[in-house]
């Protein structure tokens, strides 16, 4: 009875004093998604070598074939995309030639700091010829910031660029943007909702 009573009294004080249980913090939802290589095609998307291909929720997934790799990590309450793409010989005719030793690598990455969503990425292209028209020399493409190609009668070629929303960051290695068909070499997608 004592007891009791001794519960009864320690709950009315803490009501007197204005204690509250503070609210639960909801997980973080995590979102992932790597892939090597894709060919859009209208509404079509081919994708041989990709990492969670649903992309929600994010799961620890790795894609590989040869030198080309795809990889997505959840580390709980934060999470990272990545691709490389070691190239031997691969060619888009005519606008994109990686030869052995050039690459194209790229990092997406998420987490939560405190209920505000931090959202990076990063991408490199190592040694990279460009041809922007049939009668001008390559352009030889080494750094890591973004920049915008037009190829004569073809379109664009975008180098590491970035998409971002206010819960989630793509980056993309190569992005060639034509009339038809789009394709993206290395491409690393994260998010998060905190």
């Amino acid at each position: 009875m004592r007891t009791i009573r001794a519960v009864q009294a320690a709950t009315i004080l803490a009501i007197a004093m204005g204690a509250t249980a503070a609210p639960a913090m909801a997980e973080p939802t995590t979102t992932c998604r790597a892939s090597a290589l894709r060919v859009q095609l209208a509404s079509v998307s081919q994708e041989p070598i990709l990492a969670n291909a649903p992309g929600t929720p994010c799961y620890n997934r790795r894609a590989v074939a040869g030198t080309i790799s795809a990889e997505t990590s959840d580390f709980g309450s934060s999470v990272n995309a990545f691709t490389g793409f070691a190239a031997i010989g691969f060619v888009i005719p005519g606008i994109v030639e990686l030869s052995l030793g050039d690459s194209v690598r790229t990092s997406a990455f998420a987490y939560c700091s405190g209920t505000t969503p931090v959202l990076g990425s990063f991408s490199h292209t190592h040694d990279i010829q460009v041809y922007p028209s049939a009668f001008a020399p390559p352009i030889l493409v080494t750094g890591q910031d973004p920049q915008t190609i037009p190829i004569a009668g073809v379109g664009t070629l975008q180098v590491n660029r970035e998409i971002k929303t206010a819960n989630r960051v793509t980056r993309q290695g190569l992005f060639l943007d034509t009339a038809l068909v789009d394709k993206v070499i290395g491409e690393s997608t994260a998010g998060i909702t905190c």
